[in-house]
This record gives structure tokens, sequence and C-alpha cells, in this order.
């Protein structure tokens, strides 16, 4: 699952720039909040920074990437290139004095000898909103131009994606949002020192460190999985089509084997969505928005569950193709033919 801490690093080299007029200032510009972050100010041009042959290069490699991912024609790759540098460039340009510090205060709190003070990362993180909103829109605004170059057959592909990007956003908002309230572990941030795992290890419960990641520890995030739940009703379902009508056994091979192709490509649905659906769910459970922004969340998440309910309807025609018409099922003590 995406995270503010993947966004915020990954987006700032991969989007690129190519800017050369860096003297004038966009009303895209994200709003400078009246604190500095701790320990870095605004006006601070020290620290990593991608220099404009390496944005360059990220920024082509990405529509590369994109091209082959959605199988373009030259034109469409020419066309997809063409909006992309003319977007990703100049935001990133225009708001490197507030994106910057923040990606390089986090490396500082990652790699320090001790973990940072929670006090610092709330104070990171509420500086790290208005730039995540504003990396968030300028995503959504450039998909609008991606969609625009793409066939039908490929926007359907892209579509899904979007659900994907969408939901590791509202997962970052959610994250970051319990960061600035001070809900924070040592090494959503910090990378231990292999001293301090090395104690850890040692410590009286003899429980070993877990390894440690850029990522907060996702796996107490991760709910139930839905999908797993429903294709245990299509089974139900099945099941009970097989007694109450009596099928014969070379019907019910038929019955089991349009279950299994079927649970199959839920399954496949499943694995390929299985991040946004984990996202979107967990916000659910955990935003503190506003009832529009969890309906928002919601019908993404219908959208993402939509397959899975037309595969179903496919099973039951499918099913109840199977009887032959002379086939009847006792209800009641009576004969009924198949409807």
């Amino acid at each position: 699952m995406k995270t503010a801490i993947l966004i915020l690093i990954a987006i700032m080299p991969t989007a690129g720039t190519l800017a050369q007029d860096q003297h004038k200032p966009s009303a895209n510009n994200l709003q400078q909040t009246q604190e500095t972050p701790p320990h870095l100010s605004s006006q601070n041009q020290d620290g990593l920074w991608p220099t404009p042959k390496l944005m360059n290069s990220l920024l082509l490699r990405w529509t590369a990437k994109l091209s082959q991912q959605y199988e373009l024609d030259d034109a469409q790759h020419e066309e997809l290139q063409k909006e992309i540098l003319k977007r990703w460039p100049a935001f990133l340009q225009e708001n490197r004095r507030n994106i910057q510090p923040l990606v390089n205060q986090f490396l500082e709190m990652r790699m320090a000898m001790e973990p940072p003070r929670k006090e610092d990362v709330q104070l990171w993180a509420k500086h790290a909103q208005p730039i995540l909103e504003g990396i968030s829109q300028q995503i959504l605004e450039g998909a609008t131009e991606v969609r625009g170059v793409l066939t039908p057959d490929q926007r359907i592909i892209f579509d899904t994606d979007q659900l994907q990007l969408a939901a590791g956003l509202q997962l970052a908002r959610t994250k970051i949002q319990a960061w600035e309230k001070g809900d924070i572990e040592p090494t959503d941030f910090w990378q231990p020192t292999p001293q301090a795992r090395t104690q850890s290890n040692d410590s009286p419960s003899g429980t070993p460190a877990p390894p440690t990641s850029v990522l907060p520890n996702m796996d107490a995030l991760i709910p139930i999985d839905q999908i797993t739940k429903e294709l245990s009703v299509w089974d139900e379902f099945v099941l009970n089509f097989i007694k109450r009508y009596a099928l014969n056994e070379s019907q019910q091979d038929a019955a089991r084997s349009i279950l299994t192709e079927m649970k199959q490509r839920a399954l496949a649905h499943r694995d390929h969505n299985r991040e946004a659906i984990n996202a979107l769910e967990t916000s659910i459970r955990q935003n503190p928005g506003t009832e529009k922004e969890l309906d928002t969340i919601r019908k993404n998440l219908v959208s993402l569950y939509g397959p899975i309910d037309t595969m179903f309807e496919t099973l039951r025609r499918r099913i109840r193709a199977i009887p032959t018409k002379n086939q009847t099922v006792p209800t009641n003590g009576k004969q009924h033919r198949i409807e």
C-alpha cells in the first residue's frame, strides 16, 4: 500500500523538472505555512534534489513505462510525453522550496542515531499535508490529460489503475493525519542502527526486532479479505443448487468447473487490486474526515468490487443453464420445473 512517505519521496524525482525559467512563480504554488519545518528554513536549498538532467531522464523513463503499460502507439507516446513535460517540470521547480526541506528532513530523521522526537514528526506531518494535497491535485489533473490520449480499451485499464492510486493517496492522508496527532511508531521514520537492533534482539523478551522499512508497519491495518468471504457465498450457492436440483454426476462436474473458473477470475481481480481495496477499506475505518469524504471512498470501493458482483451474476446464469427442462425440484412436497 502506498503511504505518504512513499508518495512524497517517489513523486519528487519521478515527476522530474526541465524548467529553465525559475524566477517566475505560478499561481499553482503550494501555500507556505507560517511555521517552517524544524531544522530547515524554507529558504534553504541545501540537501538532496535531483539535477535537471537526472530529472529529465526520470521523466522520460516514466513516460516510456506508461507507454509500454498501456501499449501506446508512437503518436500517443509523443502526445503523452508532451503533456507530462508541460505539467510536472514547472510544478516541482516552483514548489521546490516547500518539497525539498521536507524530503531532506525525513531522510535526516531516518538516518539519525536516535529516533526522532514525536514533536518533530508531528510538525513534519503538519507541513507535509499541504504538499501531499498539492501533489495529489497535480496527479488528478494530469490523469485527465493522460486519459485523453488513450483509446476506449486502454482507458479501461487506466481507470482501474487510477482507483488504486486514489486509494493510495487516501491512505497517505489518513496516515499523515495520524502522525500529526502523535500516533507515531519510532520505526515509521527511523532506521535503527545495528547496535539498536542487537540490543533489541538481546532483550529479556527474546523477541527479535522486526525488520525495518521506510514505510510504517501496515500489517495491522490490512482488513479482512471481503472477496474471500464473498467467494464462500459462491461455494454455498453452487452446493445448494446441486442439492436442490439433484444434478447428476456430469452436471455436478460442470457446475464445479464453472465455479472454479469464476473464482479464479475473482481472485485475479482481487490480487490485481489488492492494495487499492485494502487502502479503501482501511480508510473507511480510520478516516477522521467528513461524511462526504467517506462517501467518496465508499464509491471508489464499490467501483472496485463491481466486477466481482458481475462475475457472480455470470456464475448464476451459467449454473442455472445446466439442468434440463425436464429436471424438477421438490419444494414442500410438490414438483416444480426449473424457472
